[in-house]
């Protein structure tokens, strides 16, 4: 491994991510059509709600890219909800 180069990480999108999709398919208005059981199960997360792909996903992805992130390699970072 003395020419090792490459950097590898894995961002999961878990329930964030499902968010993301939300508008397809049978997801389509969960939160609007089911607002109890929407609720029932975000609260049933860590974090007590669902992840926002823009606001917690994105700065981890931004932050793998950056030089910050230089000497980290072979990580796998999930959402709260895939705990």
């Amino acid at each position: 491994m003395k020419n090792f180069e490459n950097q590898v990480a894995l961002v999961t999108g878990g329930t964030a991510a499902k968010e993301a999709i939300r508008g397809l398919g049978r997801v389509a208005n969960w939160k609007e059509n089911h607002p109890e059981q929407y609720e029932q199960v975000a609260n049933n997360t860590p974090l007590k709600h669902f992840g926002e792909p823009e606001k917690d996903v994105a700065p981890v992805v931004i932050f793998l890219l950056s030089k910050d992130c230089q000497y980290m390699t072979g990580q796998i970072l999930m959402d709260e909800e895939d705990v």
